[in-house]
């Protein structure tokens, strides 16, 4: 094989290349030394010049122990691209795998993991796909694994997951999907699981005379699972599903089931720290499963329609909907006022809370202190989790199973944040349609009697959908830009507070715009603020608009309205406080009550609806 530079040459200025590497679809490899004496490897970009270099420069300043770093891009005298990277001196687990053609033993398979998980996570969590996930590209050195070659790496957000089909990786290693040109992190998962196939048995799942058929027996055929160890199949077949919503939700739950089935569930695990995942080297806490409350999914069958309601320590979202929405409609009918409705909301949810947590004290399991087969650790449990962790902040350890909120501080890109929030506004907008058509053919007279008119009011729903849409906006965008970082509550309320003043604004805004006039604008404690007054014979005023959500944003923690890591995607809590809050608010500082309320449940339920959720299963942090 002949490369185009010998050694001793000088391409670029201030590098001296000693030796040829390796040569690749995409160019060749040289090892080199810098003017100053340090080692680099030199990539000389000779096919796909514009997809290695888009994939490169999304990682330029990208670093962590378990990926290659990427030092710089420059050109030579000749217009040709050369990559310079960190210098990787250790073997390639294709070389590894090579000198164990009959597989590798299972130590030395998780001697591997723990570094590949870490270095692709890292990937995974600022939106970027490997793509090229492959032995030839993972080395070891100093028993540190990194994960190499990144050109072929994209950035995907959740709402653009399609991508050319033309140079994505490698045949062997490459997921069924990508052949469609539509795919997500998934890709890489299903790469891992290739790999995890020939450490394990020396062969990949599948071989063919030529491309084609590799690729069409990735679309269409099942993997040999036999050669694998019993326990392993599940996993191995589970990684290597041809739909990608079928496999494992990243690679770290992957990894992390591959060693809960190599050891066994009654076994202890051992769960690396940090500074071994970082170094792929030194020591590890053993902690048993009972201690940190492994949730094992394969341990217990799942039922297909959901899980079973006496074991379950949350009522269900729909009967909630249901309670609420008889109580809602039942007032309208019967004629009764919205503080009945709201008095005997909150009595009717404290009896069914009640009842609930009752039923639950009645049917656990008096040997282990909770329900059979519930996610919930028995109390004896908790005790020891509190111990190990602490209470208020554990230790955030890669694979450690502690409860991710809110206050959890971690890394969200500003591209991540941009993109939650595009997706988040188009699906609240199109809820805020729903709720007020809604609203409109359940209490018609909801938007007639507030203008004073015989029949739906244009202007009347114009403002109420309007201003709520404004608001879920406003709210989404203000709590995604803080979300994951260190921000005092104080300073949190204090943003949340000049957001509601621009509600307030807006919402005075569309009211002139639209002539609305008001026919009762509520009784209540204050009507004014020192000389200036909250409400005229027309309606709020715009210290009346600015008063009322600006109180209404800052007394609410609406950053657990729209976390990622919060508790659920809905909470039915959440919403009643938040109209509490508006009927109390409304009583002090005049403010049209009925409107008031029913402003807050819709922005509320838009809010939490639309707002990006992470399951507390696949959350994790960088």
């Amino acid at each position: 094989m002949k490369f185009t530079f010998a050694p001793e040459s000088r391409p670029l200025e201030g590098f001296t290349i000693k030796r040829a590497i390796y040569r690749g679809g995409f160019g060749e490899v040289y090892y080199a030394l810098t003017d100053a004496g340090r080692e680099v490897a030199l990539k000389l970009l000779q096919n796909n010049t514009d997809v290695e270099l888009r994939g490169v420069q999304q990682c330029l300043n990208l670093s962590h122990p378990n990926l290659v770093s990427i030092f710089d891009v420059r050109q030579d005298g000749d217009g040709d691209h050369w990559i310079i990277m960190e210098y990787v001196a250790g073997e390639t687990l294709e070389a590894a795998i090579r000198r164990q053609p009959d597989g590798m033993p299972m130590q030395e398979v998780r001697r591997w993991l723990p570094g590949l998980s870490a270095g692709v996570s890292f990937l995974h969590d600022r939106g970027i796909v490997h793509r090229d996930l492959k032995p030839a590209n993972v080395f070891i050195e100093n028993n540190v694994v990194k994960i190499g070659d990144v050109g072929l790496s994209k950035f995907i957000a959740p709402s653009r997951r399609s991508a050319q089909t033309q140079s994505v990786g490698t045949v062997y290693y490459m997921a069924p999907e990508v052949a469609k040109g539509k795919y997500g992190k998934e890709v890489d998962v299903y790469s891992l699981g290739v790999i995890l196939y020939e450490m394990l048995t020396g062969q990949v799942p599948f071989d063919g005379e030529s491309t084609g058929e590799i690729l069409m027996k990735h679309l269409s055929e099942a993997p040999d699972l036999s050669v694998l160890p019993p326990r392993i199949r599940p996993v191995i077949g589970k990684a290597l599903e041809k739909d990608p919503a079928q496999r494992y939700s990243s690679v770290a739950v992957l990894v992390e089931q591959f060693d809960r089935a190599v050891l066994g569930r009654s076994e202890p695990l051992e769960i690396p720290d940090e500074s071994f995942i970082a170094v792929n080297d030194g020591p590890t806490r053993t902690v048993t499963a009972e201690r940190i409350n492994v949730t094992d999914n394969t341990a217990r069958p799942k039922s297909p329609v959901g899980p079973d309601s006496s074991t379950d320590r949350r009522i269900p979202g729909w009967v909630w909907l249901a309670f609420w929405a008889v109580l809602i409609v039942g007032s309208f009918r019967t004629g009764a006022s919205w503080s009945w409705v709201l008095v005997n909301g909150i009595i009717g949810s404290g009896l069914l809370l009640g009842g609930h947590r009752l039923w639950a004290m009645i049917s656990d399991s008096p040997a282990t202190g909770s329900a059979p087969g519930s996610s919930r650790p028995p109390v004896q449990n908790r005790v020891l989790h509190r111990r190990a962790c602490g209470r208020r902040n554990p230790p955030l350890r890669r694979g450690r199973h502690v409860k991710l909120t809110p206050l959890t501080r971690r890394e969200i890109p500003l591209s991540a944040r941009t993109s939650h929030f595009a997706g988040s506004a188009a699906v609240a907008a199109l809820l805020t349609v729903l709720f007020t058509a809604g609203i409109g053919f359940v209490a018609p007279d909801f938007f007639a009697n507030a203008a004073g008119a015989a029949q739906l009011d244009p202007a009347a729903i114009g403002l109420f959908a309007g201003t709520s849409v404004i608001a879920a906006w406003l709210a989404m965008a203000t709590t995604k830009l803080i979300e994951g970082r260190k921000v005092e509550n104080g300073a949190r309320r204090l943003v949340l507070l000049l957001t509601g003043c621009a509600i307030g604004a807006a919402a005075w805004g569309l009211d002139e715009a639209l002539f609305f006039s008001w026919t009762d604008a509520g009784e209540a404690a204050f009507v004014s603020i020192g000389p200036r007054p909250l409400t005229t014979n027309d309606g709020p005023t715009l210290l009346g608009y600015v008063m009322f959500f600006g109180v209404l944003m800052s007394i609410r923690r609406w950053w657990w309205h729209t976390d990622s890591f919060r508790p659920a995607r809905f909470r039915i809590n959440s919403l009643l406080l938040t109209m509490f809050c508006a009927w109390v608010l409304s009583t002090i500082f005049v403010f049209p009550n009925a409107w008031g309320v029913v402003w807050a449940a819709v922005v509320s339920s838009v809010v939490q609806l639309a707002s990006v959720w992470t399951p507390p299963e696949s959350r994790r942090i960088a």
